[in-house]
């Protein structure tokens, strides 16, 4: 009888030990899964670290899909840049052809903004068929012929008082010029402008005379600007994100 009555409050000493460590470890597994602190696995971390970093990023940006519309196309036929008194030959935004809303709409994009040209016979003038630039005046005199055309052409910014690039482009006559790739703006709407309009017709006319030298040395080698009485004419072509690119 004695030794039950010591083994019994043996026992129950032993069994409350193992109560509680029981217990307690059931609460810090409870506290473990109520924990706030979680890993994002979509950001990776940094040596343990939980700083956040930012997605990857495509490089580069993807284009805007395009809806099978060709590159636009404009017939550009121009004086020398003496004919106007604000210097610049044709620009898309003062194109009086150009002016509607769906027109305008056309030059706008924020990621491709291509352009390349293709060169056209000088249109004839005076005595023979009437031709007139874009704005309206009269090609008055149909000049020696040309083989080439080289332009200038500027991007700006619609409200913009500078011009993001300019790229001289040129063509030999119904070719295509190499592709210009320019930078897009920000803003998305922009306008283009041709700044000088060129031909080899003064050099050719002189090479094929004889007198090579003495065209190099007028200037007239290998372009020189178009007069203010005779014209020149092109196609110029625009790939943005609205279009197809120029294959």
């Amino acid at each position: 009888m004695k030794l039950l009555l010591i083994s019994l409050p043996l026992f129950l000493i032993l069994n409350g030990c193992f109560f509680q460590k029981k217990s307690t470890s059931r609460k810090k597994t409870k506290d473990a899964s109520e924990s706030t602190t979680q890993t994002d696995p979509y950001y990776p971390t940094n040596g343990g670290s939980n700083t956040q970093q930012p997605y990857p990023q495509p490089d580069p940006p993807p284009t805007t899909p395009t809806s099978g519309v060709s590159p636009y196309s404009f017939i550009i036929t121009g004086h020398g840049k003496s004919k106007y008194s604000s210097g610049i030959i044709w620009s898309s935004k003062t194109d009086p052809s150009l002016q509607d809303v769906q027109n305008q709409s056309k030059f706008n994009t924020d990621y491709r903004l291509k352009i390349r040209i293709k060169a056209l016979d000088r249109p004839q003038a005076g005595y023979q068929a009437s031709a007139e630039d874009n704005y309206g005046n009269t090609c008055t005199r149909a000049d020696y012929i040309y083989s080439k055309i080289k332009v200038l052409v500027g991007i700006k910014a619609i409200g913009s008082s500078t011009y993001l690039e300019k790229k001289y482009i040129d063509a030999s006559i119904n070719s295509f010029s190499t592709i210009a790739e320019f930078t897009a703006p920000s803003a998305g709407n922009f306008s283009v402008d041709i700044l000088e309009l060129k031909n080899d017709s003064w050099c050719k006319t002189y090479t094929e005379s004889g007198y090579e030298d003495q065209a190099v040395q007028m200037g007239y080698c290998p372009f020189a600007e178009e007069t203010s009485f005779s014209c020149s004419q092109l196609e110029l072509h625009l790939s943005t994100d609205w279009t197809n690119d120029f294959f």
